[in-house]
């Protein structure tokens, strides 16, 4: 009882009374009915409601749009059909069934407690509608009737069996507000078309009234979990006021969606212009959610208050910042569930470029690419290219050279972190992350699959007597946050190294420093020092991890050699003086390859979306030592 009381003062001393408080009303009005009453059951359509005028999304023109798909027009034309055949890509991966029936879909959501074996995510994604912004792209370029007809097809299934309020597809207001989106852009593509009927529309504009009297009620939880739950749920509102303009609420969701969407905006941006989640993925989702509020705003005639565009302005630049300028991806960074709400473009579920020009051109009045076909997505939110410098921004934590580019990673938290990875270090060279971070895979399957790669063992970066640097109080919750803080950084600072420090190891006596350095063409250097403060330590275990991507491989005195078909790697660690010899292991999906047996289940894996999982290497490296200590690794990258 006494930890348990323990625990609590530690998360309300963390994450503050403010959100404690408001996840405990979210609870209390959970266990009393009281969402139950104000969300009753909807299994008829309303009736009355005001027909909507589907016009927040701009249509490029037919030769517009072909002309920025270019050769890709024969693999949107392949995934629309695949939607129409009944199968979706979800999260990037491969195809896999379009399931709109979930179970428990015909009970009210607070009942829906049930849960499919797996991961409740493949209930909510396919009814995010997210795949109807393919069908739209497709229907723009080949005028094929087939696909307005699919999304009715699909639009009135989902009716039938999720009635509003009812089942697991409307226990989140973060899936309602997201399919609500989705429904817009349906009505504004498809309307056109022969098969949108006015009796389709009738009902469709039912289900964005249902969709948005469903998200007041629990906007509480969103409110209390700080994150992109709040802004989605917040435009969710805002648009459905906008749209629904006659309709009686409509004015109050305009106004409330519109004070806490900029409330989230201003206050999960933080003075760097990092989002508030520590995530790339969940960054991107923010800004592609301003974007379709800017874009509304600027039809009504309104823009974002001062201090909500210096905060966009500042995350845009953050975001353009860890891009790799020749592929357009980015790090694996924090949580990643696969959520892309504007696929607006051929670019793909790991390339950043659409929402990196379109947050430049609508934040920043400047475009930070070349044109190409990334333009597309601003042309669907009506931004048009600013005459403007294109904009290079320096790296934010990263020494950058031609064609090859690191970063090391250290963070002074003042939210809730994601997962346990200071200190980390990621390499790229000619578009290829060498070293690289694993990613989410999965929150929700079971042991160790539910969200195991947060851990700090996976990352790139030490772990000391198999430790955890911060204390695990859930699938998402840290408490003891692992402080870092930088050393040589500001102006005049040398740019081919970078240097900082961390905390989470300083209950143990230990303070532990890294250095990144760049020492020439394809050539790094990784120093970790360790040393005592406060008090004699003694001995210690230590765990190095690099992860890199599949290839072949040997190993040889200590060094390490991947051939892959774009690069040769070699990498080699020396350790100071140590208590006994250093064990090196090389493990590959869950299993060792080259040194003593062990239990590695989540080594040797990369994530690069959600559910979606790839064979990597990770090399450890396992050693005793008394400190002070220092390890250098040396990687060498030869194209």
């Amino acid at each position: 009882m006494f930890e348990k009381i323990h625990l609590m003062l530690k998360v309300l001393a963390e994450l503050g009374a403010a959100q404690t408080g408001l996840y405990g009303l979210y609870q209390l009005g959970l266990r009393t009915g009281y969402y139950a009453r104000l969300t009753p059951p909807r299994r008829s359509q309303l009736e009355n409601v005001p027909p909507v005028k589907y016009d927040l999304f701009f249509l490029p023109s037919r030769e517009e749009l072909l002309s920025w798909v270019g050769d890709g027009l024969e693999d949107l034309i392949t995934e629309a059909d695949e939607i129409a055949s009944g199968q979706i890509r979800l999260f990037g991966g491969a195809p896999v069934r379009l399931n709109l029936e979930p179970p428990d879909g015909q009970v009210h959501w607070t009942l829906a407690g049930k849960r499919p074996t797996g991961d409740i995510k493949l209930v909510w994604e396919p009814a995010r509608f997210g795949w109807v912004f393919t069908l739209g792209r497709a229907y723009l370029a080949s005028q094929d009737e087939r696909y307005p007809a699919v999304f009715w097809r699909y639009f009135e299934f989902f009716q039938a069996a999720n009635p509003a309020n009812c089942g697991p597809n409307w226990e989140s207001g973060q899936e309602v507000a997201l399919r609500l989106i989705a429904l817009a852009f349906g009505g504004h593509v498809f309307n056109p078309s022969g098969e949108s009927t006015p009796e389709r529309v009738a009902r469709l504009s039912a289900a964005l009234v249902a969709h948005a009297r469903r998200i007041p009620p629990t906007l509480v939880y969103a409110r209390a979990q700080n994150n992109n739950h709040l802004i989605s749920e917040s435009l969710g509102l805002y648009l459905a006021g906008l749209l629904l303009e006659p309709w009686p609420e409509a004015q109050r969701w305009k106004n409330k969606g519109w004070h806490w969407l900029n409330y989230g905006l201003q206050h999960q941006i933080n003075d760097e212009g990092c989002y508030i989640q520590h995530s790339i993925n969940y960054h991107r989702l923010m800004l592609q959610l301003a974007l379709v509020a800017a874009m509304a705003a600027r039809q009504r005639g309104e823009r974002f208050p001062e201090g909500t565009k210096k905060k966009l302005a500042l995350a845009t630049r953050w975001y353009i910042s860890v891009l790799d300028p020749i592929s357009g991806a980015a790090p694996n960074l924090g949580h990643n569930d696969g959520a892309l709400l504007l696929p607006l473009d051929q670019g793909g579920y790991r390339d950043h470029r659409a929402t990196a020009q379109s947050a430049a051109m609508a934040f920043l009045g400047a475009a930070c690419l070349q044109t190409g076909p990334w333009d597309e997505l601003g042309a669907w939110l009506g931004l048009e290219r600013p005459t403007g410098t294109i904009l290079h921004p320096p790296g934010l934590d990263r020494i950058t050279y031609p064609n090859e580019w690191g970063t090391l990673r250290a963070v002074t938290y003042r939210s809730r972190p994601a997962h346990a990875d200071q200190l980390q270090v990621e390499l790229w060279h000619n578009g290829v992350n060498i070293i690289k971070d694993p990613g989410s895979y999965s929150y929700n399957l079971s042991a160790p699959w539910d969200n195991g790669l947060a851990c700090a063992g996976v990352h790139n970066a030490p772990v000391m007597d198999r430790l955890e640097p911060m204390q695990r109080a859930g699938r998402f919750l840290w408490l003891s946050w692992d402080q870092a803080r930088w050393i040589k950084m500001g102006p005049g600072t040398d740019r081919s190294i970078l240097s900082a420090e961390r905390l989470g190891y300083r209950k143990m006596g230990i303070l532990h420093r890294r250095d990144l350095s760049w020492v020439g063409e394809g050539s790094w250097k990784v120093t970790d020092q360790l040393r005592e403060v406060d008090k004699p330590t003694g001995e210690h275990d230590f765990q190095l991890n690099w992860l890199f991507p599949d290839g072949e491989w040997t190993i040889t005195d200590n060094t390490f050699k991947l051939m892959t078909p774009e690069h040769t790697i070699i990498v080699k660690s020396q350790p100071s003086e140590t208590t006994c010899p250093a064990v090196l292991r090389l493990v590959r999906a869950g299993k060792v390859v080259y040194g003593p047996n062990g239990e590695f289940p989540l080594h040797g894996w990369y994530a690069p979306s959600y559910l979606l999982k790839k064979p990597a290497l990770s090399l450890l490296m396992n050693l005793r030592f008394v400190s002070p200590f220092e390890i250098t690794t040396s990687i060498q990258i030869n194209p």
